[in-house]
């Protein structure tokens, strides 16, 4: 039995696109061949190369990419912000922001970074608020929650707004690539 492995990796010229294609250099109409030599007296003469193709028109690279984000911030336990509780009047005159960061982790030859919005729970009046998600006689009704980008040299201080697909915040990644190609499996 043979085991065949491909391995690919990546430098600084590589850059994938949408429609990225990938080719091995051949010098036949092959790419790998074996033969059995040295298996025995009788058995040699007989012997033949066994050669190999590889249709590669299949595979999809998605390299660039980040493996894990973290949620982080004072208000923020595991993957919740805490958005605290909050007086009606106090909502009225405009409740003080709960800052947090998404923090993208062993990212490999990001540079780019676009975030859009997903939701289910949006505002019945405000499509640019997310719901609230509780239920019952205690949950709020009338409030929901805007998410801000912060002003950075990508993007203007902006609302995400969720489930439009034109809003869009954008970032830069400015930390030199370390990795050398090399990224978890």
């Amino acid at each position: 039995m043979q085991t065949l492995t491909i391995e690919f990796y990546t430098d600084t010229d590589f850059n994938p696109t949408t429609n990225q294609r990938v080719t091995l250099l051949r010098t036949d109409n092959y790419l790998y061949s074996f033969k059995g030599e040295g298996v025995g007296i009788g058995i040699n003469e007989h012997s033949h190369y066994l050669k190999i193709d590889f249709d590669l028109t299949d595979i999809v690279l998605t390299n660039p990419t980040c493996f894990t984000a973290a949620l982080s911030g004072p208000s923020v336990s595991g993957s919740t912000v805490k958005m605290g509780d909050y007086s009606p009047a106090q909502i009225r005159n405009g409740a003080t922001a709960v800052p947090f960061d998404i923090t993208l982790q062993n990212c490999i030859r990001v540079r780019n970074i676009e975030t859009k919005l997903k939701s289910n729970k949006v505002g019945s009046v405000s499509k640019e608020l997310l719901a609230n998600t509780l239920t019952g006689n205690d949950a709020a009704k009338g409030v929901g929650i805007l998410i801000e980008g912060l002003k950075n040299t990508k993007s203007a201080q902006m609302v995400l707004k969720p489930n439009d697909a034109t809003s869009i915040y954008k970032d830069y990644e400015t930390e030199n690539d370390t990795t050398g190609g090399d990224f978890p499996g």
